[in-house]
């Protein structure tokens, strides 16, 4: 029986991701985000999602609330007047009156990395504000939240510093440590803010040297957090199952087929499934002719 599938179990279940729709809609990443949730609370699983809180997202039309404020999220630093980063987390539930609502998703604001942005993307210092979504949701798990997920799934190099840091800061935390991490390839080729297949040997990352500081140090951008997601995750699926063969090559593996390799008896490819809600010739306003079968 798979991870996810049909069982007696009810898992709780934390997707951390960069976009989720319907709240930032960039990519075929939102959209995962948005559907595969609400297909796991259908088979029995508490599924919700942690993202950031960019400032296009209205938090009155969304019922969007409050739920922790002032998180301290510890950057590394050894400078006192950047220990930290405050944050806040927001909340908004899920609507069980409306079949389309998204599920629980948790929102962490941070005024410099995220709500001064007008975009998702796109930023020279993309690897810290990830880092900082990443570290931000395991602090709220660890300190605040009442609830407390048996998996953490991170998608794509974004959050891939998520299961490092549940492997190494956090392998001794009462809370965290008892948690299962699950790393998922959608594309292999994005691996941080650099062409991984043009980095040279001194500043190539090997995933095992400790994570820098989230502040003040520049070898945040040179680290590779898909790599370091790959080698730290306790499971590691893909999007489909010939995808998940085919990174295992030298044509496909973007250079860390070698490591897949090593890592290959904890990989496992999903086929992607499709959401009958939204693509439905029957209700889709975009088609010129509405059918059925």
């Amino acid at each position: 029986m798979n991870l996810f599938g049909k069982s007696t179990v009810k898992l709780k279940i934390l997707f951390i991701a960069a976009e989720a729709a319907p709240f930032a809609s960039v990519g075929g990443l939102a959209s995962v985000m948005y559907s595969l949730p609400k297909a796991l609370s259908r088979l029995g699983h508490d599924a919700r999602v942690f993202m950031p809180r960019y400032v296009f997202i209205d938090d009155s039309k969304n019922e969007i609330k409050m739920e922790k404020r002032g998180l301290q999220v510890p950057t590394g630093s050894e400078n006192n007047d950047s220990k930290h980063l405050v944050c806040n987390v927001k909340r908004r539930d899920e609507n069980l009156k409306d079949p389309k609502s998204p599920v629980t998703t948790y929102f962490l604001e941070n005024q410099e990395y995220f709500e001064l942005r007008t975009n998702v993307y796109g930023y020279s210092d993309d690897t810290i504000r990830w880092a900082l979504l990443s570290r931000g949701a395991l602090e709220f798990i660890s300190y605040w939240s009442e609830w407390k997920p048996d998996i953490i799934v991170s998608s794509d190099w974004q959050t891939g510093l998520v299961p490092n840091y549940m492997k190494t800061l956090y392998k001794d935390d009462p809370v965290i440590s008892k948690i299962v991490s699950v790393f998922s390839i959608h594309n292999l080729y994005f691996q941080a803010m650099f062409d991984h297949r043009f980095v040279s040997e001194m500043d190539n990352d090997d995933g095992k040297s400790p994570i820098p500081p989230i502040v003040g140090d520049g070898r945040m951008i040179k680290i590779n957090p898909m790599r370091r997601g790959i080698m730290h995750a306790d499971a590691i699926n893909t999007v489909s199952p010939n995808y998940a063969k085919e990174i295992l090559t030298k044509e496909y593996g973007e250079l860390l087929d070698d490591l897949l390799r090593e890592r290959r008896s904890v990989l496992t490819g999903i086929l992607n499934g499709i959401d009958y809600e939204i693509w439905n010739p029957e209700t889709d306003a975009t088609i010129a002719a509405k059918y059925d079968v």
